[in-house]
Formats: structure tokens, sequence, C-alpha cells
């Protein structure tokens, strides 16, 4: 009996027809669930909002009316008072480094080829936020705590965007 074939089949004298798939079935150029920047269109996620405020170079996240609530990351439900009544709020685009650390090795897939690069605990100026980010346009050597960086929209090949930070000018 194979893998594909079943008792019944066996019973029956006939084999199935399904075939198995590949050993090693890894699309290019990354798979699906390894995708580390989410999908970002209204038709996969509810806050698409976001997406858009940032391709326009804008950084926003939800906020609670009812809570005077602010929340990171952005959310379709109050985490205090459970409504979805949000609305969106723009935050700043500076920040301060709080932590920092370099990747060297283990890079998740598909970021191999940019080691070594710098991630940072970010404090959002005017926020209660702190956010890990990676860090552009910086050696590790270069960075402090308490160093001013600004927000860097990353546009994606495919039109996507995510946001990193960088130093300040």
């Amino acid at each position: 009996m194979t893998a594909r074939t079943t008792a019944h089949d066996l019973e029956l004298g006939q084999k199935s027809e399904a075939k198995l798939p590949p050993a090693n079935p890894v699309p290019e150029p990354l798979p699906f669930l390894l995708d580390f920047y989410p999908l970002q269109d209204p038709a996969y996620t509810q806050i698409a909002p976001f997406f858009e405020a940032l391709k326009e170079g804008r950084f926003t996240t939800s906020y609670c009316k009812h809570c005077d609530r602010l929340h990171w990351p952005p959310r379709i439900a109050c985490t205090t008072c459970t409504t979805e009544e949000l609305e969106w709020k723009e935050m700043s685009k500076h920040g301060t480094i709080y932590a920092f650390t370099q990747m060297i090795l283990g890079a998740p897939m598909g970021f191999e080829q940019d080691v070594p690069f710098c991630i940072a605990v970010v404090e959002v100026e005017g926020t209660p936020f702190k956010i890990l980010s990676r860090v552009d346009d910086v050696r590790y050597e270069d960075l402090k705590i308490g160093m001013p960086v600004e927000l860097k929209v990353v546009h994606l090949p495919d039109g996507r965007v995510f946001y990193r930070y960088r130093p300040a000018p």
C-alpha cells in the first residue's frame, strides 16, 4: 500500500490517482507563510488604512475615543473596551533609540543578503510606544542609546510598504 492508496482502494483493486507533492516544495521568492511583510489590500486586512497612510509617508495607528487609548500595533478592536469603532490617528515620525542590537547570523528567510543589519527598540515621540524596528543607513558602531531617529518608509518591489527607522538629520 502506498502513501496515497487507501484500504478501500485495495479492496476494489484500484490505486488512487492522487499525486504526492514534490519532496521540497519551496516556491520562489518566499513561501507565503514565511513572508515577513503582511498582505496590505483591504480584501486581506482590516488595517489597510495603516498601509495606505504609510504609502503617503504618514505614520498612523488606531485610536479608541471611548477609552482615549492609542494602540500599537494598529488594531481592529479596542483592547480595553472591545469596541470596533476606532479612528486613525497620526503619530510622530520621530523617536529615540531605547536599545539596539545587530543581526549578524540567523536572519529570517529573505533577509540573509542584508546581514549585518541594525535593529532597535525606538521610543516614538509623543506616544507611550516602544517599537522594535530595523534601523537603516547607519553602522552598528555609530548607534547610541538616546540617538534621534526618523521614520523611513520602505517601498517593496510588489507595491507593498513597511516602516523602518534611520538616523535623524
